[in-house]
C-alpha cells in the first residue's frame, strides 16, 4: 500500500537509482501494486486492488515527489474481486481540447464475469468522474490471476485496450471513443 519513487542517473550500465525524497508514498487501500502515468505525467493513479478503489497522486516535475493522494472510498469498484488492471488513455490533440483522458480498471473476481470500468480524469486537478456504460463485462470468469500486474494495455495509435482474461485465456479487444471514452 505504498508507492516508491527513484530518480534515474547516469546511462547505460552506469545507471543509479536515487530514492526520492519521502518515498515510499501511502497510497491507501492495500494491495497497491498497478500504476498508471497521464498524458503530461502530472498525475499517478495507482490501483489498491483488495480495496477496489484508485489513489490519485500529483506529481512533482522537478523532484518527482507524489503529494496530495485523493483515494476514493473503498469499494468504489463494487464489493467484490479484486482490480488487476490500469490503463491510460488520453484524448487526440488537436483537434480535442487537453483538458481530459480516460483511466480504464480491470475487476478480477474468481467465479464470476470480470469487469471493465471507465473514468474521465480532469487534467487540471486529476480528479475521476464514472464513464456511462461502464462496467462492461470482459466475458472471463476465472480464478484472479497471481501476476496482474500485466493484464491490460492500450495502444494509443489504434485507440485499442487489450483485456488479458486469465479465466479462458483469451485476450478482449475494445475500441476506445477518443473523444467520450466509450
Amino acid at each position: 500500500n505504498r508507492v516508491g519513487v527513484y530518480r534515474i542517473n547516469g546511462s547505460g550500465a552506469g545507471t543509479m537509482l536515487a530514492v526520492v525524497s519521502g518515498s515510499p508514498f501511502a497510497s491507501g487501500g492495500s494491495y497497491t501494486n498497478i500504476l498508471a502515468l497521464n498524458r503530461n505525467g502530472a498525475f499517478l493513479f495507482a490501483a489498491n486492488g483488495i480495496s477496489r478503489n484508485i489513489t490519485t497522486f500529483t506529481v512533482n516535475a522537478s523532484n518527482g515527489a507524489l503529494t496530495s493522494p485523493r483515494t476514493q472510498p473503498a469499494n468504489t469498484l463494487g464489493e467484490t474481486g479484486h482490480i488487476t488492471g490500469l490503463a491510460y488513455a488520453a484524448q487526440p490533440q488537436p483537434p480535442a481540447p487537453p483538458g481530459s483522458g480516460f483511466l480504464y480498471t480491470l475487476e478480477d473476481r474468481a467465479g464470476l464475469e470480470n469487469r471493465l470500468y471507465g473514468f474521465r480524469v480532469n487534467e487540471t486537478t486529476g480528479a475521476l468522474t464514472a464513464l456511462p456504460g461502464f462496467p462492461v463485462s470482459t466475458g472471463s470468469n476465472g480464478s484472479p490471476s497471481p501476476f496482474p500486474s500485466e493484464r491490460m494495455a492500450y495502444d494509443p495509435v489504434n485507440a485499442r485496450l487489450y483485456v488479458l482474461n486469465d479465466g479462458n485465456d483469451t485476450i478482449s479487444a475494445y475500441s476506445v471513443n477518443r473523444e467520450t471514452g466509450a
